[in-house]
């Protein structure tokens, strides 16, 4: 497994001077909203300023998503009760998210957030 943090890609990995990139970066965020609205009730993308991702290798899938606030507290996870994700629910890869400039993070960093959002909830 590989765990990843990066901010919200709407708002960080665009230049400002690249309005083709910027357009197409912003369809793609609004096409995947889009097409899983109701498999993520508990997802406002508004209020999340960045991801947490455990992503396995070996099947090339997301496996987890965590998303933050302001205040460093999880928002939303997923998959978790009637969220199947927005990250788990579609098909990037590795490469893909290095668009986002993520930076590797530690499984129990992950596990430790997870943890204390689904406790006693699962």
């Amino acid at each position: 497994m590989i765990y990843l943090k990066f901010e919200k890609p709407e708002s960080n990995f665009s230049e400002p001077d690249s309005p083709i990139k910027k357009a197409l970066e912003n369809f793609i965020v609004k096409t995947l909203i889009k097409v899983f609205p109701d498999s993520n009730p508990d997802l406002n993308l508004d209020k999340i300023l960045y991801w947490k991702i455990e992503f396995d290798e070996e099947t090339n899938i997301t496996d987890g998503e965590l998303g933050f606030n302001e205040n460093d507290e999880v928002i939303y996870a997923a998959p978790f009760k009637k969220n199947y994700g927005f990250w788990t629910d579609n098909h990037l890869t590795l490469k893909d998210y290095e668009r986002f400039n993520p930076i590797y993070i530690t499984k129990e960093e992950f596990e430790k957030d997870w943890l204390e959002f689904t406790k006693g909830e699962e």
